[in-house]
Order: C-alpha cells, then structure tokens, then sequence
C-alpha cells in the first residue's frame, strides 16, 4: 500500500476501535512507541503532508502522505503508544477502520517515516 493512497473508510458499525480490535500484526506491537523518523522536514498541504527526508533527493527520500497516512505523521509530534495513536485518529474521524490504520502505520513504518520504538 502505497501511503499516498488514503486508504478505504469504513462503516459506522466498524468505527469502534479499542485495544481488542487491533490485527494480529498490530497486536504485537502495541506496547511499543509510534515517532517520526529523523532528519524529515515537511509542510502541511489542505489535504496533504509532504515530506522529505534532509539530503536525500531520490524517490524514496520524499512522500506526499494523504488520508490516514498525513493524519498518523500529524498524530505522531511526539513520541505515543499505537494505542494512543489509533484512539486520537478514532476521536478525530469515527469512520476510520482500525485495518486501515494498520495498514497505513505498516506502509510508513516499512519506508521508514515512521518509527517503532520499545515503551519505556
């Protein structure tokens, strides 16, 4: 999943997410600490976040994060748990799907805008 795409919403009888509702992939990291990656400058767009990682000109060195992908780097200005993330980002738009969230905190993750640190 490409973290430009924002990611399908679901149904209102799908919003409720809790710590019970996270996938199986999820569920092992959910004591560890979601972070923005370092050395990342970014600008806030109207329905965007771009991001560039400093001194990297390539393809991989920058993003356009739409949907769930722009509100988890906004999420994440400081350091939090998965938990805290997924419920900031349910509070904010109750039809997010905790899958989505998922998938989006995966594809981040895997580029390396984000970061998944131990809980301390």
């Amino acid at each position: 999943m490409d973290p430009s795409v924002d990611p399908d919403r679901g149904s209102q009888a799908d919003a409720h997410v809790d710590e019970t509702s996270f996938s199986e992939s999820t569920e092992r990291v959910r004591n560890l600490t979601l972070s923005r990656a370092a050395r990342v400058v970014w600008r806030l767009g109207p329905d965007r976040v771009l991001v560039q990682r400093i001194g990297d000109r390539t393809s991989d060195g920058q993003a356009d994060l739409h949907g769930i992908g722009a509100m988890l780097w906004l999420a994440t200005d400081q350091p939090r748990s998965l938990v805290e993330v997924v419920a900031e980002l349910h509070a904010a738009d109750h039809a997010i799907e905790s899958s989505a969230v998922d998938a989006a905190v995966d594809v981040l993750v895997a580029t390396g805008w984000l970061l998944l640190g131990e809980t301390r």
